[in-house]
């Protein structure tokens, strides 16, 4: 399938985009109860006086972190950072002051451009020499201040080959590791996405991302891909506005993790049970959560419960669940809207924009989208590359359609004392599929010789459908599960957890 138009940097998508859209809206941006329409045009006066407010640091070829929440100010600045020249270091607005100062130090911060009140929390950097910190560009005093000297603000040139952005990547051990990414990483990404979506995304249409920019995922699939398109973005604030936000934008797509999949699909679950299958056979359910104008989700970053993808599709809403990693762009696979597979993470990314394989059980990529390599860190290039070909650590297998399944982590991999390899995800996955298990791990016990699962309960599920007896329940349940798979893959025994276990921000448990 061809793409709808290459582009090799963020500048070209920009400049092809408000070409194309100029008076369609670029965003929806929610304030309180109502929300203000931007167009393509304006945003791409704001970037140019945000650009301009900026000139001054000169920005070209430095690294600017970008500490904040999402939001239309946080995009404005993201583009001015990139179309000046500069790298764009992604922060997780969640981090703490500790946690920013060490990754601004091996980073090699110069700027750090920050969002309303973060300036209070970042006090060591005040007038300090080595770091600059500057605020989010602000959308009333930029937009009333905009002169025709910075509508007239020539962008620097950006090459296909120069660093975009800089992302933290922890997984699941807790070592940040920093993962450059250049305008040809991202571009050929983002084309990537038509191989999913075709022309199923129109201008006019809104995407509303319920997840962080600084994740690849969210940048690319939640910003860039629909900017791609000449669609909207809506900007809802905090997840805690989901609900309104959703009610107030009636958006055609979202952009979610399957974390806050799940909790979508607890409500839908909990609105089926109180009004009764009649009742909400004709889909009103749905829009009272979802909206009126949904067409399909779309979900990355973890494992997501085929029952969601199954009953969601019966009310005609695709979930586009894929897979991907932040040294990919993020996207490696993605089940196409209307064609996906239940349990499948989707078909390979078009191999014009990269190559996937499996060896020996394990995915591995190479091609535009990948990664040179991580900044400032021999010991994991030299471990993550092999050939050329970057080993994602995961390990899958297709089908006869070529749709990719994963089976679990090559870290994780259980080695028994018989010699027997388990994936614990494959195991954890089955139990989480039950709405009483909330959150799980399996690990092994006693010398490798039995395997165990660590139960985080769903009391409020238990509390909600009289379940009296947990442990009862809980070993029922143990025991369905093991008929599934050989004796060597059963959990000999369980325990209960009061408290859930240590998570990464998309959702995934630190193992120990």
């Amino acid at each position: 399938m061809k793409t709808k138009k290459t582009i090799e940097t963020l500048a070209e998508l920009l400049h092809f985009s408000v070409a194309a859209c100029r008076n369609a809206p670029i965003a929806y941006i929610r304030n309180a109860d109502s929300s203000e329409e931007t167009s393509y045009q304006q945003f791409e006066n704001d970037v140019k006086s945000a650009a301009h407010s900026y000139s001054g640091y000169n920005l070209n070829r430095r690294h600017v972190a970008l500490w904040g929440p999402l939001s239309y100010e946080w995009m404005v600045s993201f583009f001015a950072i990139i179309l000046s020249g500069g790298v764009a270091v992604l922060l997780d607005a969640g981090f703490t002051v500790e946690t920013i100062e060490m990754l601004v130090e091996q980073s090699d911060t110069e700027i750090i451009i920050l969002g309303y009140d973060y300036g209070k929390k970042l006090t060591s950097y005040v007038n300090s020499s080595k770091v600059f910190c500057i605020e989010l560009w602000d959308k009333e005093k930029g937009q009333s201040g905009i002169s025709a000297e910075k509508l007239n603000f020539e962008f620097s040139d950006v090459l296909p080959e120069q660093n975009a952005v800089l992302v933290f990547t922890s997984g699941t051990t807790g070592n940040y590791k920093m993962v450059p990414l250049t305008h040809k990483n991202l571009c050929s990404n983002i084309m990537s996405c038509y191989y999913y979506f075709g022309n199923s995304i129109k201008s006019y249409e809104i995407v509303m991302p319920l997840l962080p920019p600084n994740h690849m995922f969210g940048l690319t699939a939640g910003l860039l891909v629909p900017i791609y398109y000449g669609a909207a973005i809506g900007f809802g604030g905090s997840l805690k506005y989901v609900s309104k936000s959703i009610t107030l934008f009636q958006p055609q797509y979202l952009v979610v993790v399957p974390a806050i999949l799940d909790n979508i699909f607890h409500k839908i679950q909990l609105q089926l049970k109180n009004y009764g299958q009649k009742k909400l056979s004709d889909g009103d359910y749905i829009q009272n959560i979802l909206g009126r104008n949904l067409k399909a989700i779309i979900s990355g970053g973890a494992f997501l419960q085929p029952e969601i993808c199954q009953v969601l599709q019966r009310y005609k809403i695709n979930v586009c669940n894929g897979y991907g990693m932040t040294e990919c762009s993020p996207i490696i696979s993605c089940n196409p809207i209307g064609k996906g597979k239940s349990g499948s993470v989707g078909k390979l990314i078009n191999p014009r924009f990269a190559k996937v394989r499996i060896q020996n059980g394990e995915i591995i990529i190479r091609g535009d989208t990948v990664m040179k390599g991580y900044y400032k860190n021999e010991e994991e290039n030299y471990k993550i590359f092999e050939k050329g070909w970057l080993k994602t650590g995961d390990l899958g297998y297709l089908d006869e359609d070529n749709y990719l399944f994963l089976t679990g982590r090559k870290k994780n991999l259980i080695i028994l004392a018989d010699g027997n390899n388990v994936s614990p995800e494959e195991l954890e996955n089955e139990l989480e599929n039950n709405q009483l298990v909330k959150t799980v791990y399996v690990c092994e016990e006693k010398d490798r010789k039995y395997l165990v699962a660590n139960i985080y309960p769903n009391l409020e599920y238990a509390q909600k459908n009289k379940v009296t007896d947990l442990q009862e329940a809980l070993e029922k349940l143990i025991y369905s599960v093991n008929l599934k798979f050989p004796p060597y893959k059963r959990i000999f025994k369980f325990y209960i957890h009061n408290n859930d276990f240590d998570k990464t921000a998309l959702g995934k448990i630190r193992r120990v």
